[in-house]
């Protein structure tokens, strides 16, 4: 049986940490664990605002389109 489970995780950031004239308040991404019978594999996904080219909204919602598919 294949399965598929999205977890949302949030770092607070407590001085605020500046990026490109950007201050981040919290880092927020999202874990996805794969499983298929006695198989299980993990990924993440933290977009950094600034740096990545997709948002995390962009991300957490391609993400969750791929797994309800």
């Amino acid at each position: 049986m294949r399965s598929a489970q999205v977890y949302r995780w949030q770092i607070p950031m407590d001085a605020g940490v500046v990026l490109r004239d950007r201050r981040l308040k919290t880092r927020d991404g999202l874990y996805i664990c794969l499983r298929d019978g006695e198989r299980e594999g993990w990924g993440e996904i933290s977009p950094l605002p600034g740096f990545s080219q997709e948002t995390w909204e962009e991300a957490q919602t391609a993400l969750l389109t791929w797994v309800n598919d």
